[in-house]
């Protein structure tokens, strides 16, 4: 599977995994949580959500072999993907995979994002 980041393919070979891949989807909205969801799951992955960065962090502290990659909304109530994605390298030094996935695709939110340890940065919408 693909996903279009940048000028790069991000590649997700779901194949080499025993079980699906589950991927943790933080976003505030829940139509984003629904659509996201269901497409991934159509491709034969396992998702669990979090509407916030803070809900976000509490699932991946818990349990944190459970999700092999974060797609991680900037712009939330409670705690912002920024905070989310810094506090996931810096505090807790998580390597999990993140992709960050938002409409604010100024080069600044950008450039932010991919300093504090997003792994790729994937503008929406997201052409499947």
């Amino acid at each position: 599977h693909h996903v279009k980041a940048d000028q790069d393919d991000v590649v997700i070979p779901s194949s080499v995994h025993r079980r699906p891949m589950r991927i943790l989807v933080v976003d505030d909205s829940l139509i984003s949580q629904r659509v996201l969801a269901q497409t991934l799951g159509r491709m034969g992955f396992m998702t669990d959500v979090a509407d916030n960065g803070r809900s976000a962090l509490d699932k991946l502290v818990h349990v944190p072999c459970l999700f092999d990659c974060v797609i991680m909304d900037v712009i939330m109530p409670i705690m912002d993907g920024y905070d989310a994605t810094k506090v996931c390298r810096q505090d807790l030094h998580l390597e999990i995979p993140i992709f960050v996935l938002s409409a604010d695709v100024l080069p600044d939110t950008r450039q932010s994002m991919l300093a504090v340890g997003a792994s790729a940065f994937v503008a929406k919408p997201v052409k499947w």
